[in-house]
């Protein structure tokens, strides 16, 4: 920060200081905001902030303006109101929340002799099943309050707001929503607002002037923000007691692009398969085929399944949940394929969780079985103990043992709409979730990536991602199933005797699913990994400074 900046700030301060009212209003406005806004945007948002040197002029359909101005009568306030509470559906259809937080500048002409702020929030609540007329006089009583406490300075409130533990302060200049010549325009420059949309009047009609920093957004995004508005206007006001949750907000030329342009696959995948299915069929084709490798041990797809046919035998042909606590060997798939082909649903349940996060998962699923290796016995009984669901606890090495007679894969297998795995989501905003994935659904996802990929025979992959992640049991799954190799490796719950890329290139890794995240985290930048020939990184944002990072990586 300048000298200049920062001693208009501690200018800002001394003057918010006799504001008392009006911080305590904002501060308790602003109370529990969500953290992040997660409004799309193009690129990253850099640590200062930018002018908005991007301009874009979108008419409005002639008649989505009738309806506009039937419904405001011509006045600008009340124009304000309607295009305040569109922004505010549309930010929380683009990022999920039914708590959205708009801003716009003070209004123009008398009144703004004295002012400290230039910005003032508007934190807005969408209840879903509401009608829209409702929802308009909510947002005009956001509007009014916010204006009465409009002078205190959003650039203290900012600060107040981080040091009391409520990092959304960053989240209160994403968008402004402001109608000409209502507001004061000059107000935007210098601060910080990351959009604007500004409704003007032409004698004609009316266009929707979207200003934008440029480092943030590109114009196509910025044109279908506004064409989205517009679209979305239009419904609400031609059926304003139309429940919120049900206003479309694309085209019908979007929704056909959508709906049947972009899923066109060119061919269907097979129907009717279950993962026991087609496991099945790939053990007839890979035999004895290297199935998965950890350390220096390894097991053919015959063996495999073998060893998986014993496991379904003794968890029995009736359907239930079946938790697996196993470490990062070859314990992992025996007990996957022994679950999932045995006709039963797999639920995961990693070591290296606290037994407290593992009972909630083991009690909310009323799972009757805990599965486990040796290693992880004493903390598989330690949580059947807190669980009065479970009433056994089976040892995989004890069940698979050699010694043990041969048995074929049992008849009762599972059904097409059963579910495969749950897979609980992390919990961080809030109580974790189950969530089922269902056989129907998994296969298509796995022709798919087997066609996306090139997956087969010829692929060789590092089980990285744990299997208590979607992202984990993809990887997985996607390679049994097509007849590639998995090595296992532990790479994230200890530190390694072996780096990542030292493992990938001694194994001749050629197929690797990642977040971005761990990529970046586990590869360094100067590493050089040219036998990758998949390189599939997903499950969380990807950035354009990844991708130019990365392929350094991959080839020359």
């Amino acid at each position: 920060m300048s000298e200049c900046m920062q001693r208009d700030l501690d200018r800002l301060r001394v003057a918010a200081a006799a504001k008392v009212e009006e911080k305590n209003y904002w501060l308790c406005t602003l109370a529990g905001l969500e953290t992040r806004s997660r409004f799309p945007l193009d690129f990253n948002r850099p640590v200062s902030g930018g002018r908005l040197e991007g301009e874009l002029d979108v008419s409005c359909p002639d008649a989505v303006w009738a309806r506009l101005l039937n419904v405001s009568g011509g006045s600008d306030s009340r124009l304000h109101v309607l295009a305040t509470a569109g922004f505010a559906l549309l930010s929380g259809r683009y990022t999920g929340n039914r708590d959205v937080v708009l801003c716009s500048p003070l209004l123009d002409g008398g009144g703004t002799a004295g002012m400290i702020n230039a910005i003032v929030p508007l934190r807005i609540s969408i209840d879903g099943d509401s009608a829209f007329r409702s929802f308009l006089g909510a947002v005009k009583s956001v509007i009014a309050d916010a204006y009465r406490h409009r002078n205190f300075p959003i650039e203290v409130l900012e600060e107040l707001l981080s040091a009391s533990g409520n990092q959304a302060g960053a989240n209160l200049r994403d968008v402004a929503v402001m109608v000409d010549p209502l507001h004061n325009e000059a107000l935007l420059d210098g601060a910080g607002v990351g959009m604007a949309a500004i409704l003007r009047k032409r004698e004609s009609g009316c266009v929707l002037t979207m200003k934008y920093y440029e480092n943030l957004y590109k114009v196509d995004t910025v044109r279908r923000i506004a064409e989205h508005f517009f679209t979305l206007m239009d419904h609400v006001l031609s059926d304003p007691g139309r429940s919120l949750d049900h206003i479309p907000m694309i085209s019908a030329a979007e929704r056909e692009l959508v709906l049947n342009t972009f899923a066109h696959c060119g061919e269907l995948y097979p129907a009717g398969e279950t993962l026991a299915d087609m496991f099945a069929h790939q053990v007839e084709e890979s035999g004895d085929r290297i199935a998965c490798v950890a350390e220096d041990r390894f097991v053919c797809y015959r063996e495999l399944n073998r060893r998986a046919a014993r496991v379904a035998t003794d968890l029995g042909g009736s359907f239930t949940y079946v938790g697996l606590m196993v470490g990062d060997n070859l314990n992992l798939p025996l007990g996957m394929m022994g679950i999932v082909t045995g006709g039963h649903c797999l639920v995961p349940l990693s070591p290296s969780f606290p037994l407290r996060r593992l009972a909630f998962i083991v009690n909310d699923c009323h799972l009757p079985v805990l599965l486990c290796d040796r290693a992880n016995r004493k903390k598989a009984g330690d949580l059947a103990e807190m669980c009065p669901s479970v009433r056994r606890v089976l040892c995989l090495e004890a069940m698979a043992c050699e010694d043990r007679q041969a048995v074929d894969v049992p008849g009762v297998g599972p059904m097409l709409d059963s579910p495969c795995y749950i897979i609980y989501t992390s919990g961080s905003t809030g109580q974790p979730k189950g969530v089922r994935i269902h056989h129907r659904t998994l296969t298509p996802l796995l022709y798919w990536a087997r066609d996306a990929y090139g997956l087969g025979a010829q692929s060789r992959g590092a089980q990285i991602v744990p299997f208590f992640f979607d992202f984990g049991m993809l990887e997985i799954f996607s390679t049994f199933l097509w007849g590639g190799v998995l090595f296992f490796g532990d790479f994230l719950q200890k530190a390694a005797d072996i780096s990542i890329v030292d493992f990938m290139r001694s194994r001749h890794i050629n197929t690797v699913h990642l977040t971005p995240g761990l990529f970046a985290r586990m590869v360094p930048s100067d590493a050089f990994l040219p036998e990758i020939k998949v390189l599939h990184l997903g499950g969380e944002r990807l950035t354009g400074d990844l991708v130019r990072g990365i392929l350094p990586c991959l080839s020359e």
